[in-house]
């Protein structure tokens, strides 16, 4: 189970077995629970009390989410760590939550839609998203641990709240009035070549870094985008196209889109980009 390590100091004598029980979120709160219980009490327990109280405290829970939400956030958990160490497994996690946002999107429409985008264009974008959380900093992953839910449905429904925010954002923002355009100064238009050459000599570098999978891959996607394959409302690369035409499918190009935009953004970062 993740983060085992992390909430072993956590949890008290007798409550060791929460941890092959139940996900990082219960296992915190069940933690705190419990810690707050001896707190109340005031005094000094004997073993036996003490499994007593964990067992109370532990029947509360069940009580207050349900064990077959508890079950969801463990069996969660599991698939998600086996997707960070394992390709078979990412692309095995990446279809089911594309294939729950999809039955969300059917059932909340009004939550799980989102105006300017596609239902394709919102999955792709939050799958994207959900690879590249699973590629980064493990340490991040702990912000969306909750008891009693699914860390990739509580990940994922913040992602869309910062969709919506974004789009909120790119509608005011968008199209200024002609009255407020100007020509670039002098100084402007340098900075812009300058950041330019920076862009190129970063691409150069990443593309030099490529193995031969991700080379395949970047050249797919290099002639989807050749070929004006992006989705109209967003403007983002049409995945499938990149995937069609190797003959894969589009949870593993998810994948190496992820793969391929961390390459070049480290080389990007190493230039001061």
């Amino acid at each position: 189970m993740g983060y085992s390590e992390d909430c072993e100091d956590l949890v008290p004598t007798g409550a060791a077995v929460w941890q092959r029980r139940y996900g990082t979120g219960s296992i915190l709160e069940l933690s705190a629970r419990l810690s707050h219980a001896f707190e109340l009490d005031g005094i000094r327990r004997g073993m036996g009390e003490q499994e007593l109280l964990c067992a109370r405290v532990e029947h509360e829970h069940v009580t207050r989410y349900g064990a077959r939400q508890l079950a969801t956030e463990a069996d969660d958990e599991r698939q998600r760590d086996a997707a960070l160490d394992g390709d078979r497994a990412l692309v095995a996690y990446e279809r089911k939550w594309a294939g729950s946002i999809s039955v969300l999107q059917r059932r909340h429409p009004s939550r799980w839609r989102l105006p300017g985008l596609s239902d394709e264009e919102l999955r792709d974008e939050l799958t994207l998203r959900l690879v590249a959380a699973l590629r980064g900093d493990p340490c991040e992953l702990r912000r969306h641990c909750r008891a009693g839910k699914a860390w990739g449905l509580v990940f994922l429904a913040h992602e869309r709240s910062r969709l919506r925010r974004d789009f909120r954002l790119n509608i005011v923002l968008a199209d200024p009035p002609l009255a407020f355009e100007r020509q670039a100064s002098g100084e402007e238009a340098l900075i812009e070549h300058e950041h330019a050459t920076v862009r190129e000599r970063a691409r150069a570098r990443a593309e030099s870094t490529l193995s031969r999978p991700q080379r395949d891959w970047y050249a797919a996607m290099r002639t989807a985008a050749n070929a004006e394959h992006f989705f109209e409302a967003s403007g983002k690369l049409n995945l499938s196209e990149a995937a069609r035409a190797r003959g894969k499918n589009r949870s593993t190009a998810t994948r190496a889109f992820a793969e391929l935009t961390h390459v070049f953004s480290r080389e990007l970062a190493k230039l001061g980009g």
